[in-house]
């Protein structure tokens, strides 16, 4: 049996003040806390889908241009290169490619077809 004594009453009340103060100054603030770091992890997450989706956009471009580049770097190698004064010299025929190939990505296709013909 339970002896109700006044240990028991000052435990009790003890309890309750501790279950009170650590609620209101330290669950609160926890919790908020978690609920914080939950919202920025949501954010991040929906920021980075809109990377991946802005990712797929670029890479499905790039590949309709690689396949628009190697259809034009398919014909013959003597009408995109000439050899002058011992130099590979890139024909101007390579400045028709499409104006939606930037100033960088002609470069590196420029750079890529004359160092396949150097090799082969």
């Amino acid at each position: 049996m339970v002896d109700f004594n006044l240990t028991l009453i000052v435990q009790v009340l003890n309890f309750v003040c501790a279950y009170i103060v650590l609620k209101k100054f330290l669950w609160r603030p926890v919790i908020a806390c978690m609920h914080e770091d939950e919202e920025r992890v949501r954010i991040l997450n929906a920021q980075l889908e809109q990377q991946r989706a802005v990712v797929r956009e670029i890479s499905v471009e790039k590949d309709r241009l690689w396949a628009q580049a190697r259809a034009f770097f398919a014909r013959p190698k003597a009408l995109l290169v000439q050899k002058f004064d011992g130099k590979l010299r890139v024909s101007q025929s390579l400045v028709i490619l499409p104006l939606v190939i930037n100033e960088q990505v002609h470069t590196q296709l420029v750079d890529c077809v004359v160092a396949q013909v150097r090799h082969g």
